[in-house]
């Protein structure tokens, strides 16, 4: 029987895709969607969902990339419209994710990457014919639109 565990937390290397986990999401609501602005709600994907897109080539290779980061004694989390289209019932088709390491770790982490917006803590990570953008956690200033960072530090 598959693992319970998450990729880094007691799930092996080579462990099928399909092996369960729940997903659990804090979403930030912001004004276009939650009336109360700044609003977070913890919630849960449903299984079905999560064990259709680890399924999927791109959603397999979204766990590996996750895996190998935590792996290294790093955090990493699937972001932004992944996580909306799975909520939707959809396989995404891309997968951004987001930790706290360093560019040049996840560099070194993996083969293929292009780190042409590493300034900006972005890279972007081929693996086996997929690529994800893996951006380093990073601090907004303030959002005059409430949306779109005047910077990132």
């Amino acid at each position: 029987m598959p693992s319970m565990e998450p990729p880094g937390l007691g799930v092996e290397r080579g462990e099928p895709a399909e092996a369960k986990f729940n997903m659990f999401v804090l979403y930030h609501a912001h004004h276009d969607m939650c009336p109360r602005i700044g609003h977070t709600v913890l919630m849960i994907l449903p299984q079905e969902i999560i064990d259709r897109t680890l399924r999927s080539p791109q959603g397999e290779q979204g766990y590996r990339i996750v895996e190998t980061l935590i792996d290294a004694g790093f955090e990493a989390w699937w972001v932004g419209g992944c996580i909306r289209d799975m909520f939707l019932g959809e396989i995404p088709e891309d997968i951004d994710i987001a930790t706290n390491a360093p560019p040049e770790k996840v560099i070194a982490l993996f083969k293929k990457t292009d780190d042409t917006s590493a300034a900006l803590g972005a890279l972007l990570v081929s693996l086996e014919g997929h690529v994800f953008e893996v951006t380093t956690f990073r601090e907004d200033d303030s959002a005059s639109d409430g949306r779109h960072p005047e910077s990132v530090k």
